[in-house]
């Protein structure tokens, strides 16, 4: 029988009480609670060592002037949901979006939340950089580790959709996964924390299976597939990892699983003098979805509705 989850939520709790989310111990275990509660956290360690190197890489990147070199003015590449393929990105808060998708217009979301740089690895980048004379041997650390966490984190994703087959046979989640291959993502992020508190407004990712595997401050929540908001997704940790259902897999099971709505705020925001920047590493897992499944899912978009408890919650 697998472990109950039990995280900080939005019911009154007693004065000091925040009981620790328990993380599954093996890939059945995540699967169980994955198809229970849309979420769960699995221990994994060593992507979690990674992570300090990988950021650290990822500053000195960011903040090295030879990064004018490698920073995409317009993405070099939109894969079929819109988001930029590979590269490193600034976005500054308010900067309309280049190609918002159908859903982000319906909610509104057409412009960026926060004054960021984002940087997408693809195994074909390292492609790209042979344009870019000196760039690898310069900061040879940061695509490594970056390589090493993309490879190590989609084999995990692969695990867990042969898991996934063996509860809910017929989908064929880990064919769908390897021929999601040229798609998949290690996203970084470095948010300068310069605005609101809501740091990434509620959404739903596009992808089949996201993996938050570590981040430097607090401020990951997530809706449950019960309606539950996890006010604290506890993504700091570097034990474990936190794994989520996007949409691909909603689509692909019309609508059996479930898309875990989630944001990101910063609960410092109100006294500028206590506000960091935030990093973030995260690994989104895709998958092919067939034609007549993307149809399904474009006549049932409206229950993808974010529940109103939820919006209110969020812009506190």
């Amino acid at each position: 029988m697998a472990q109950t989850q039990t995280a900080e939520v939005t019911r009154l709790r007693p004065k000091g009480a925040s009981p620790a989310i328990v993380p599954a111990t093996n890939i059945g275990e995540a699967v169980h609670n994955l198809l229970k509660d849309g979420w769960t956290r699995l221990e994994c360690p060593t992507l979690g060592r990674r992570y300090d190197t990988l950021i650290d890489s990822f500053l000195r990147m960011v903040s090295s002037p030879e990064s004018e070199k490698y920073v995409i003015g317009a993405p070099r590449e939109l894969d079929k949901d819109g988001e930029p393929d590979i590269g490193l990105i600034f976005k500054a808060k308010g900067q309309k979006k280049p190609h918002p998708r159908a859903d982000e217009i319906a909610e509104g979301r057409t412009a960026y939340d926060s004054t960021k740089w984002t940087h997408h690895f693809k195994p074909r980048l390292l492609g790209y950089l042979d344009k870019t004379p000196g760039l690898l041997e310069s900061h040879d650390t940061f695509f490594l580790e970056s390589a090493r966490m993309q490879s190590e984190a989609a084999l995990l994703m692969l695990e867990i959709a042969e898991e996934m087959d063996r509860a809910m046979p017929g989908y064929d989640f880990a064919q769908r996964f390897l021929l999601g291959d040229s798609k998949h993502v290690t996203r970084l992020l470095h948010y300068l924390c310069d605005g609101p508190a809501e740091i990434a407004q509620r959404h739903r990712d596009q992808c089949f299976i996201t993996g938050a595997i570590r981040s430097s401050r607090k401020g990951l929540w997530l809706v449950d597939n019960h309606g539950t908001i996890i006010r604290s997704a506890e993504e700091t940790r570097p034990d474990s990892i936190l794994i989520f259902f996007g949409r691909k897999a909603w689509e692909i099971t019309r609508g059996r699983i479930q898309g875990i709505v989630h944001g990101v705020k910063d609960t410092s925001a109100h006294n500028p003098l206590t506000r960091k920047p935030r990093q973030s590493a995260i690994f989104f897992g895709h998958a092919d979805v067939l034609p007549e499944e993307a149809n399904w899912a474009r006549d049932h978009m409206s229950d993808l509705t974010i529940p109103q408890h939820v919006e209110q919650w969020a812009k506190l």
